[in-house]
């Protein structure tokens, strides 16, 4: 008997009931439903690869890692060649997936280019799933190519500027040459 204030369900579930739609096959079974998903033509990966131009500004590349990982990846060029300050940046994006969701931000290894990337293993995605996937990869990488990147760009400089103040007061307490040929003077205990 239910317990006051709340209800049994009495439906009978059925195997059925519990599937949902089959997992994708592979990463070319993939590239096939998010082509149809984007009404594009067949997809097809050139050396493991694949360009699909969401935007003028945004291009996400898909690789296939193997069979059934494809690792979704786009450029954030604005952030250049990273500098120390704007590594500590990234990794504090990148902290507990506060600002990339399930991805995370990287260098690409060739170039050293500032990337946002995700994995997805495909043997765990239906249809409906890789297309969520994608599109949640989607808003997220515009958020980086705008408001992400201006706020990664002011916390670099903020580092920055931090860093610089500690030099600059570390380097107060120095001793400094005097007006005698710059040496520092000598200290003696007697």
């Amino acid at each position: 008997m239910a317990s006051p204030g709340r209800a049994r369900a009495s439906l009978p579930l059925s195997e059925t009931s519990l599937q949902r739609d089959p997992a994708m096959i592979s990463a070319y079974h993939a590239l096939d439903t998010l082509a149809r998903k984007l009404g594009l033509p067949a997809l097809a990966f050139t050396d493991d690869q694949v360009g699909i131009d969401v935007t003028s500004d945004l291009t996400i590349f898909l690789s296939r890692l193997d069979d059934t990982t494809l690792e979704a990846s786009c450029q954030l060029e604005h952030l250049g060649h990273p500098d120390a300050a704007m590594m500590q940046a990234l990794l504090e994006a990148n902290y507990l997936g506060s600002a990339v969701g399930a991805g995370r931000l990287a260098l690409n290894g060739d170039q050293s280019e500032v990337i946002l990337c995700e994995s997805w293993n495909l043997s765990e995605l239906d249809a409906t799933m890789l297309e969520s996937r994608f599109d949640i990869f989607a808003n997220t990488a515009a958020f980086w190519l705008t408001d992400g990147t201006g706020g990664l760009l002011e916390q670099a400089d903020l580092l920055r500027a931090s860093r610089y103040r500690d030099e600059v007061s570390e380097t107060a307490f120095l001793p400094q040459g005097d007006a005698d040929g710059g040496a520092a003077p000598i200290v003696m205990r007697l």
